[in-house]
């Protein structure tokens, strides 16, 4: 992911995890100088992507294939004469003309004549198979063709970060200034919501904004409140509206209202149609997220110095104490909100939230961490509950030394099947090489301190290069990168600057990440002896990735964070709900399969879906699961039992 400092505005067309990993810093400057700011993503897979629904699908299927990352200061789709000229509502590239002679380039699809487009396309519906034997195809590939930008001419305007409210986060870390918390109010039912017109040219003209006051502890609803910031879509077909449909990207820390203001989680594909047409589609920031009162930290919650895998106590004690100065600092910029981001206390403010929009029951749509937000609302308030689908689930019942050994596990597993991938595909720049024995080499000399990144201007450590791949792996039209990034960094001399990019904790909305994780995934580590048996048993489920997972983040990064932890892991029953959709992939690197099969088995009458597939989620790599869930969400008719999307 691409570092660069934030300005006032988005780029108005489609923002992915692979767009900005092709976007360099000299293209962004050049951005910046227009008023358009190019997002990053949020930092791990168990944080969803946002993947907005202008990016047409054949690219989705088939973006970057072969085509290597651009880095800063070395661009290898951009350079500044890349970008001519803004005319009317289209940004205008030239075609790339390093390293991609004669291909389209990857984020415009312009041909290296010199050419100007910007990216559009309409594809048939995909193929989908549940069950069948037949072979499925994805949507083809071109289809491309030159169109204003959506929205019409480019304005300035505030920012709305795509993944992270980034401008909130860094501005509360330029000042150091704890959030501010309105005074008390009277309890009782939430008065009805004030929705305002806050559409833009870069968001669809019906989007409306409100905010919401709720309590800050919510053992006292009569104390101190903070804001909610929620969006909405009105359903396009309002003679058959279902209700308000809920979304959360994941993370956690992933931004609600930035999914429906600029059409993430492939809300505006042909699959998803009826989720538009037949709900108020609802974005709402958690709290101590992005627009809603957030979560502020005067220095960043990562530093590369602080040992991931010490190696003796006196190490440990450093990793402890660095966590504890952390949680500290973040208490002191943020104020009492820092004991009060856990996911229960979220899942109550979906109940204000529900009351206040005047519904007596929620749909609700949730990836990754938003499975453990949907599962603890329904938990709380069964009977409020219309439909929910749970894609990517976290089982928050198992425990933390047993998660960080079954992700790590599932890290292995893709990094397997990733590297089966190279080896028979021919124009993969590691397919007549030993991936694997090549992959340790180049985590040796990471520990030896032989990697040097010069973009960062420091070495990076092996758990970070295991960190950077990991985050590739979790999206399966990102391996072609994934390969192209490792073929650069195990050069001699390394470059590991591709895969530096996608390093989770270089993007600022890693504070609510980290701060809400340390509410609901305490370690409970009993002293050095204790980590290094946790370590040794994740080395043995996963020899090559063992170095990270986000579970192992939070196993070290939480070591010592003050407070007792509001949400630690419990065991969890989930009664007197309708039927609840349970998704799950059996080759998910980041929420492994078993959880979703754990997490159906304590929700009474849930049915389980399966994608037999790669990547996190089966909403971005499955048409046959997302028609599955659409259906689901706007008839209340779950899938038969056992059914399997092979798409």
């Amino acid at each position: 992911m691409i570092r660069f400092r934030p300005v006032p505005t988005l780029l108005p067309y489609d923002v992915t995890k692979a767009g900005v990993a092709n976007t360099t810093a000299a293209l962004a400057q050049l951005l910046a100088d227009r008023g358009i700011q190019a997002n990053s993503v949020a930092p791990g897979p168990i944080w969803t992507p946002l993947i907005p629904a202008t990016m047409p699908p054949e690219q989705v299927a088939e973006f970057g294939k072969g085509v290597p990352l651009g880095r800063p200061g070395q661009p290898a789709d951009a350079r500044p004469g890349d970008v001519t000229r803004l005319v009317g509502g289209e940004l205008r590239l030239r075609g790339a003309r390093r390293r991609h002679r004669g291909a389209p380039h990857p984020l415009t699809g312009a041909s290296p004549t010199g050419d100007h487009r910007v990216i559009s396309g309409t594809a048939p519906s995909a193929g989908r198979r549940v069950a069948t034997g037949r072979p499925a195809r994805w949507w083809p590939r071109g289809h491309l063709r030159e169109v204003p930008c959506p929205g019409g001419p480019l304005k300035r305007r505030p920012s709305i970060s795509l993944a992270l409210a980034a401008n909130a986060v860094l501005s509360a870390a330029a000042t150091g200034a704890a959030v501010a918390v309105a005074p008390a109010a009277a309890a009782g039912t939430p008065p009805a919501l004030a929705w305002h017109d806050c559409h833009t040219a870069q968001t669809p003209a019906s989007l409306e904004c409100a905010t919401l006051d709720v309590p800050l502890d919510r053992s006292r609803p009569d104390g101190p409140k903070i804001k909610l910031a929620l969006d909405r879509l009105p359903a396009t077909d309002p003679a058959h509206r279902v209700g308000p449909l809920l979304v959360n990207p994941g993370g956690p820390g992933g931004s609600g209202t930035a999914v429906v203001a600029q059409g993430g989680m492939l809300l505006g594909i042909p699959d998803l149609k009826p989720l538009r047409e037949h709900f108020d589609i609802i974005g709402l920031d958690p709290r101590g997220v992005g627009e809603s009162t957030p979560v502020r930290c005067s220095t960043p919650v990562y530093d590369p110095a602080t040992p991931t895998l010490p190696a003796d106590p006196a190490q440990y004690r450093r990793m402890v104490a660095d966590s504890r100065a952390h949680g500290l600092d973040c208490a002191k910029a943020t104020g009492p909100l820092i004991g009060h981001v856990d996911t229960v206390s979220a899942a109550r403010d979906i109940d204000a939230v529900r009351a206040a929009l005047g519904a007596p029951e929620i749909s609700w749509l949730g990836v990754s961490y938003g499975t453990e937000l949907g599962a603890a609302y329904a938990e709380l308030f069964p009977g409020r509950v219309r439909a929910m689908v749970l894609d990517g689930a976290v089982d928050h019942s198992r425990s933390m030394a047993r998660q960080a050994v079954e992700e790590s596990a599932a890290i292995e597993r893709e990094f397997g099947r990733f590297a089966a991938w190279c080896r028979g595909t021919a124009d993969c720049p590691l397919h007549d090489r030993d991936i694997a024995g090549d992959f340790d080499a180049l985590l040796a000399r990471a520990d030896r301190g032989e990697v040097t990144d010069h973009t960062l201007g420091r070495r990076v450590s092996a758990a970070e290069v295991t960190s950077a791949a990991y985050n590739h792996l979790a999206l399966r039209f990102l391996w072609p990168h994934l390969a192209t990034a490792l073929a650069a960094a195990e050069r001699t001399p390394s470059d590991p600057a591709l895969l530096d990019q996608a390093l989770p904790a270089t993007d600022p909305g890693y504070t609510a990440y980290r701060a809400i994780g340390c509410q609901d995934f305490p370690p409970a580590l009993r002293g050095y002896a204790d980590l290094r048996d946790r370590m040794a048993a994740v080395e043995r489920a996963a020899p090559h990735m063992w170095r990270y997972s986000e579970f192992w983040s939070w196993t070290t990064g939480c070591a010592g964070w003050p407070g007792k932890a509001a949400n630690p892991p419990r065991p969890q029953h989930i009664s007197g709900v309708p039927t609840i959709l349970v998704v799950g992939n059996t080759y998910d690197p980041s929420t492994p399969y078993a959880w979703a099969r754990s997490l159906a088995a304590h929700i009474d009458g849930s049915r389980l879906l399966t994608y037999d597939g790669d990547g996190h989620t089966a909403l971005y790599h499955s048409s046959c699961a997302r028609e599955l869930e659409a259906d689901y969400l706007v008839t209340t008719d779950a899938p038969a039992a056992g059914t399997v999307c092979r798409d």
